[in-house]
């Protein structure tokens, strides 16, 4: 947060995962949402958080918006149904089945509604007035649109209702502007909520339309020449184009973040430099990937812009690259990354060696695939109908040695999948409710006499036989949970679920072994234990038998990533003041709660 004159830094907030923050109406305070629907407020003046919210939904968001005010949450669930709630109560104040049309997913997002990879997908545009007042989403086939004051679902005028089938922006709380895709520079300009029509505005060629605070402009992109511009739509005049997204304007001053993570104030159109922010050492956000060797002794991480590998023990950054996707590290420490197309770049697997040569090992190209340590994981959709999460084949290949390992049809749905550290094993996972499920729980009668829909089916198998060595029933008790994600070593699974708890099984004996407290599970096998984040700077690790507290670590600020050494004695802790630590568990036995201050590495 910084402040406009002076213009230099104010405080900052420690919200690495935050979704898009904006101010209040007001502009006293700053609000934002994570992934995982936590709703934060902090008051500006104070400089401390005003409030705190968690949305519980059965079934998470594929798309979620946020109001300038931090009260009510817009969300388009997995069943692409419209929900809007109030933050304070989680009280569903309007709902829309089937807001969104499956036929319409082309084969490339449904492939990232495979992965999961994008927690905000863009679907359907939902946008609030900037007063707060009003919502209002639209779909090429349906529409909502919601008065809070009122507390109803409100009919508007057709000429609103046909913008709100394409691209849409309000432009203030007044006026609401629609992307005429065949002919920009003819878009209509409507007030609002009356639908009265305005001169058209004169827009440019793009597919993404957002307000600013004033009114004056509006933000448009992405363009040729850059992410996002800001276009008068009086003139159709653009006053200033970023080439990242990290932007704003307000009357004729630009701000804009430079690569070298100076924050600068220019002046529109004349491009002078009002005023210069040296942020200190960014902390990391929302990383797309970390990596680090076995031995600890090289580290990889990309955010959404840029990427770099460290050698750890001389505290030396070896490489500088463009943003990747995910990454692993071979066991003689070379790095392999998945780099996205970019320009005339491909996609590729690219190799990162300790002397700084970075060489092309495998072309992905238009492949539907995902890296995954050293594999890549090829999924080939339906050829009769590519838009149903049916049908697909996975195929894993391994991209050094240019050899498929195995080939795996799937009739029903595709499963979601969770790896043992080393890559030899996978975890696959489905809804019991499922097709799949079903299917599969007719080869276990032990599981199916007791299995829910609301419940999930988890299979551990064996990468390199292709054999099932062990299944998992996960009782939800009707939804008392929902599964964001898994992890697995061996024989044992950590399920991260809602509430921000970490809960344990046996695969052994399928049984609920622990309950805590955290998120972002680790866990190690040989060492027996697991580890979880929870609160600020705080990893608790606990025993995998019984999930007993064996010792508490604090760190000065929060956790970016953790890793168990192979034999579980060490775990490394990366914190998002780019801090890397290496700690001995067996040496603090018997120092239940640990402060750590010893010098990092």
């Amino acid at each position: 947060m910084l402040s406009r004159d002076p213009f230099q830094l104010l405080f900052f907030i420690e919200a690495p995962d935050a979704d898009k923050a904006s101010f209040s109406p007001d502009s006293k305070s700053v609000v934002f949402k994570t992934p995982s629907l936590r709703v934060e407020t902090w008051d500006i003046t104070g400089q401390k958080r005003a409030s705190v919210q968690e949305i519980v939904l059965r079934e998470g968001c594929l798309q979620s918006t946020l109001s300038p005010d931090g009260k009510y949450l817009a969300c388009l669930d997995k069943e692409f149904a419209l929900q809007l709630l109030e933050v304070a109560t989680g009280k569903e104040l309007a709902r829309k089945k089937d807001f969104f049309q499956l036929r319409a997913v082309n084969i490339f997002l449904f492939f990232i509604l495979e992965l999961e990879g994008n927690s905000n997908l863009h679907l359907a545009r939902m946008t609030f007035s900037p007063d707060g007042r009003y919502f209002i989403a639209g779909t090429s086939t349906t529409e909502l649109a919601y008065d809070f004051p009122a507390s109803r679902e409100v009919k508007l005028p057709s000429s609103i209702r046909n913008v709100m089938h394409g691209e849409f922006t309000f432009v203030d709380s007044e006026r609401v502007l629609g992307l005429n895709s065949f002919n920009p520079a003819k878009s209509p300009l409507l007030k609002f909520p009356s639908g009265e029509h305005l001169p058209d505005a004169r827009l440019a060629y793009a597919s993404n339309l957002e307000p600013t605070a004033d009114g004056k402009y509006v933000v448009i992109g992405p363009l040729k020449s850059g992410k996002r511009g800001f276009v008068d739509p009086a003139t159709g005049r653009l006053n200033g184009i970023l080439k990242e997204n990290a932007g704003d304007i307000y009357g004729n001053t630009v701000v804009y973040e430079e690569l070298d993570g100076r924050i600068l104030l220019i002046e529109v159109p004349s491009a002078k430099i009002l005023a210069r922010a040296q942020l200190t050492q960014s902390h990391l956000g929302d990383n797309r990937t970390i990596a680090v060797s076995s031995d600890f002794n090289w580290l990889a991480a990309s955010t959404q812009s840029r990427g770099a590998v460290w050698d750890i023990p001389h505290n030396a950054r070896v490489q500088h690259v463009r943003a990747f996707t995910e990454g692993w590290f071979a066991d003689d420490d070379s790095f392999y990354a998945d780099f996205p197309e970019k320009a005339k770049q491909e996609r590729a697997i690219v190799e990162l060696n300790r002397q700084g040569a970075a060489s092309p090992v495998f072309s992905i190209g238009d492949l539907l695939a995902s890296q995954e340590g050293p594999y890549l994981l090829v999924r080939t959709p339906s050829k009769d109908n590519p838009y149903q999460r049916k049908n697909w084949t996975y195929e894993l290949r391994d991209f050094r040695t240019k050899t498929t390992l195995w080939t795996l049809h799937f009739p029903q749905e595709p499963p979601s999948l969770a790896w043992t550290p080393d890559y030899k094993e996978v975890l696959l996972g489905w809804p019991v409710s499922s097709a799949a499920a079903r299917e599969e729980l007719k080869h276990f009668p032990d599981l199916k006499s007791s299995a829910e829909k609301e419940d999930m089916l988890y299979e551990f198998v064996d990468v390199g036989t292709n054999s099932i060595l062990s299944k998992l029933l996960v009782k939800t008790n009707k939804y008392s949970f929902s599964v964001r994600s898994a992890k697995v070593d061996r024989d044992w699974v950590a399920l991260q679920v809602t509430g921000d708890r970490v809960i344990t099984y046996s695969l052994a004996s399928g049984k609920e072994v622990g309950h805590v407290f955290g998120h972002s599970p680790v866990i190690s096998s040989a060492g027996e234990v697991y580890a979880v984040s929870a609160g600020e700077g705080e990893v608790n690790v606990y025993g995998l038998g019984d999930s007993r507290l064996l010792r508490t670590y604090h760190f000065p600020v929060s956790i970016a990533y953790k890793k168990f050494s192979q034999d579980g004695k060490r775990l490394f802790v990366l914190t998002r003041d780019q801090t890397a630590y290496v700690l001995d568990l067996h040496s603090t036995q018997e120092q239940p709660s640990v402060t750590v201050k010893t010098s990092p590495q």
